[in-house]
């Protein structure tokens, strides 16, 4: 008999949840960071093209539109990019909530919206970049942190069941 029925009341434990939950909000964190950062990497090879056909926007199924917009303002408060709104045909702006230093005055960026997204509204590509990343390494820790904590509850709860059996042989 290898296992005991102690020993897996001892692996039912409030910590043997919390490492699963550790494991799984990393794994959450990790896919949220890659799907973003590989959202970014097809808009700018879009972006490319687009930039390439010497178009000013590119609407996909007539519902997402992909334009280029060009940073107006960056200073330490916010950052101003204005685009081209294919619909009316006007240059509309989008204002950040803080600042991003990656983002300069004359930089071309691509910037997406969607047909229900009202004036103003975008999606400027690339902008939480940084933010992404760190989400992505806060995940990958997590998850590590869970997995170790599993793996040292797995290896005390093999000792504790050893112990028990050789207590039990003598």
């Amino acid at each position: 008999m290898l296992f005991h029925a102690n020993v897996f009341d001892l692996y039912n434990t409030p910590f043997r949840k919390v490492c699963w939950c550790l494991m799984a909000v990393g794994i959450g964190f990790g896919l949220l960071s890659m799907m973003y950062l590989l959202y970014t990497a097809f808009v700018k090879h879009a972006f490319l093209k687009i930039e390439a056909s010497g178009e000013k926007a590119m609407t996909a199924a007539f519902v997402v539109t992909l334009t280029e917009g060009n940073v107006v303002y960056s200073g330490d408060d916010y950052v101003a990019v204005e685009y081209f709104y294919e619909w009316d045909g006007a240059y509309y702006r989008w204002i950040s909530a803080h600042a991003n230093a990656a983002y300069i005055v004359n930089t071309k960026v691509p910037v997406v919206y969607t047909l229900g997204m009202g004036i103003g509204s975008c999606f400027v590509v690339g902008f939480y970049r940084k933010y992404m990343l760190l989400l992505g390494i806060m995940g990958l820790i997590l998850f590590f942190t869970g997995f170790i904590l599993k793996s040292i509850l797995i290896l005390n709860l093999k000792r504790k069941e050893t112990e028990k059996w050789q207590e039990e042989k003598l």
